[in-house]
């Protein structure tokens, strides 16, 4: 009875360790595609491609994470382009950002809905310059707004790019969470209650050190 009991124990616990590796492992590619994404859009910007910069920062918001600093950073470059846009008379190119951003924004939706007020300003924008885009300007047409040196320098200032150094440390920090919990589980049997202790402060202070790395990444 005594090793059907253990046998269930150690089944429990390699369920428990590999259900969290697969959530890990999810959770690190979703993060590392969205920085990807974000580079990509950042050297677009720098060269003045905005419109492939904006589709670029809403690729970033579709790989939306809990915590995941470039996804809000890709959502304020992509209104802070509209509304130069839109201020500047470029209604097309205020039109497509604001559109990549509802889409972006909406495709993140599950039990709730990430970011929705910025959401529902979208759709206050997108009902005006529906308006004023409507049979006066092409859609298509290849009329971006130049891209002011103070405006990058702007973007950059009040909205900074996330550290890679720092993502990689948070990313680390989560895996190494995990691992000690797998650990806890299956020596905790066997383990000293002091020892239990040490282990249980010590995953906490990886769990509160990977949450640190991602709020100032």
């Amino acid at each position: 009875m005594t090793d059907i009991k253990l046998t269930r124990k150690r089944s429990s616990i390699l369920i428990f360790v590999g259900v969290c590796f697969f959530l890990g492992s999810v959770y690190l590619k979703v993060y590392f595609q969205s920085r990807q994404e974000f580079q990509i859009a950042e050297t677009h910007l720098s060269r003045g491609e905005l419109r492939l910069a904006i589709r670029h920062y809403a690729y970033v918001v579709r790989w939306y994470t809990p915590g995941n600093r470039y996804v809000n950073v890709a959502i304020q470059r992509i209104k802070k382009l509209g509304e130069h846009a839109y201020k500047n008379g470029n209604w097309a190119l205020a039109l497509f950002a604001y559109q990549q951003l509802r889409n972006g924004i909406s495709s993140t939706r599950h039990l709730f809905q990430p970011h929705s007020k910025v959401l529902e300003h979208c759709h206050e924008r997108l009902s005006r310059l529906l308006s004023l885009v409507s049979g006066k300007v092409p859609f298509d047409a290849d009329n971006d707004v130049p891209l002011k040196k103070s405006l990058l320098k702007m973007l950059r200032k009040e909205h900074p790019t996330p550290s890679p150094w720092l993502s990689f440390a948070a990313a680390l920090s989560f895996v190494l969470w995990l691992v000690s919990c797998g650990y806890i589980l299956a020596t905790w049997h066997h383990t000293p209650t002091r020892d239990r202790l040490y282990s249980m402060i010590s995953s906490v202070g990886l769990a509160l050190l990977w949450l640190l790395f991602l709020s100032v990444a």
